[in-house]
């Protein structure tokens, strides 16, 4: 990433470094996420939104696979990486679609 894209936020007495390429937007939208070829899904809500990603909040991210397809409200759909994981929230980065095609 180019230094253009960073940005400096104060943390407590720290400074840390913004390193996503994409400003997020916070956003509160049902989603589903799928997998198993659509037979195993999960709702979440998405809390946060970028052109390369979104930070996505559900019950249990256990059994969530590190790739899957998430299906907003207005049934668009998006093949997704999973990048991090918490008890209750992932992020993930979305994947081009020539790309998913040729993982499938």
């Amino acid at each position: 990433m180019d230094r253009a894209n960073e940005k400096t936020m104060p943390e407590g007495n720290d400074i840390s470094v913004e390193r996503r390429a994409a400003i997020r937007q916070r956003v509160f939208k049902g989603a589903v996420l799928s997998f198993n070829r659509g037979f195993s899904t999960f709702e979440c809500v998405v809390k946060n939104l970028s052109d390369g990603g979104a930070r996505l909040n559900l019950g249990d991210t256990f059994p969530v696979p590190s790739e899957c397809t998430l299906r907003f409200a207005d049934k668009v759909q998006r093949p997704v990486s999973v990048r991090w994981r918490s008890a209750t929230g992932i992020g993930v980065q979305f994947i081009p679609v020539d790309q998913a095609e040729r993982r499938s």
